[in-house]
C-alpha cells in the first residue's frame, strides 16, 4: 500500500516538475522577444515625439497663423506624448503672440 502511495505521490511529484519546467522554459523564450518588441515601441514612441516637435516648431514659425494645426500637434505632443524639452516655453509664448487662451491641456512643467 505505501509503495502504491510513494509510486502516486512521485507521478504526481514528476509531472508537476516537468510542467514547471516547460512552463520555464516557454517564459525564457519569450522574454527576448517581448523585450524587442518593448524597446521598438520605445523607440517609435520617441522618434514620433521628436518628429512631432520639429513640425510644431516649423509651424509655429513659418505658419504661425494656422492656429487649428497647431493646436492639434501641440496637443499630440504635450497631453498624448507627454513632450516638453524647452517647448512649453516656446509654445507659452507663440499663445501670447497669437491672442490664444492657453488650452486646458497644456499644463507648463
Amino acid at each position: 500500500m505505501s509503495e502504491t502511495i510513494l509510486a502516486v505521490f512521485g507521478a504526481v511529484l514528476g509531472s508537476g516538475l516537468i510542467q514547471f519546467l516547460i512552463t520555464r522554459h516557454d517564459n525564457n523564450k519569450s522574454n527576448p522577444i517581448e523585450q524587442k518588441i518593448d524597446k521598438i515601441l520605445e523607440e517609435q514612441k520617441k522618434s514620433e515625439k521628436d518628429n512631432l516637435r520639429t513640425q510644431l516648431l516649423v509651424m509655429m514659425n513659418l505658419m504661425s497663423d494656422n492656429k487649428e494645426e497647431i493646436m492639434t500637434c501641440a496637443e499630440r505632443y504635450f497631453k498624448e506624448l507627454k513632450g516638453d524639452w524647452f517647448y512649453s516655453s516656446l509654445f507659452k509664448k507663440w499663445l501670447k503672440d497669437n491672442n490664444v487662451e492657453p488650452p486646458i491641456w497644456f499644463i507648463e512643467k
